[in-house]
């Protein structure tokens, strides 16, 4: 067996890759991830739509590598590979036994839909979708979050803790 004493794994040009510390954990500083939310910049009004309803993001809590193009609210994967993906949407205002969904979306296709539920017999008033996946992504790809509801004039909360896109490279 052979042992490799370092601290440091650096390619050529002297880009730190990974670091070793004292702990024996491996940090991958250059990791492509992100965490986006709406900042509290106001609540994004569907108005008349339901269908595919992009998701408007305005804060990065983190872009390692600044890879999330807020110009179109998308993620713009970096590295062909393995991405763990979450999403969470607080929509407000969803009518009783209505339904709503949020899906994730690479290039304008749809790829997996997070979670669609129905609202109970009684106005709840306020409805959270969330969910995770680990799905293939090619680099280039623009990946973006779209709303679908069954009745129109919901909102998305603004809300920095109940409504966020975040994800990062698994490999």
């Amino acid at each position: 067996m052979s042992t490799l004493n370092v601290n440091t794994i650096a390619n050529v040009s002297g880009t730190t890759a990974a670091t070793v510390d004292s702990a024996g954990r491996i940090l991958t500083p250059a990791r492509p991830a992100f965490h986006v939310n709406k900042g509290n910049a106001g609540d994004q009004s569907l108005g008349s739509s339901t269908s595919n309803v992009e998701v408007t993001w305005s804060h990065a809590i983190l872009d390692v590598g600044s890879h999330f193009d807020f110009s179109d609210n998308s993620y713009v994967v970096p590295v062909t590979g393995n991405y763990f993906i979450q999403s969470n949407i607080k929509l407000d205002f969803v009518g009783a036994g209505k339904y709503y969904s949020h899906t994730l979306r690479a290039d304008d296709v749809s790829k997996f839909m997070f979670q669609q539920l129905q609202t109970h017999t009684t106005d709840l008033g306020n409805c959270v979708s969330s969910g995770s996946t680990v799905y293939p992504f090619t680099a280039g790809q623009r990946l973006t979050v779209t709303v679908n509801v069954s009745e129109a004039n919901c909102v998305i909360n603004d809300n920095i803790l109940q409504t966020y896109f975040s994800g990062f490279l698994i490999g």
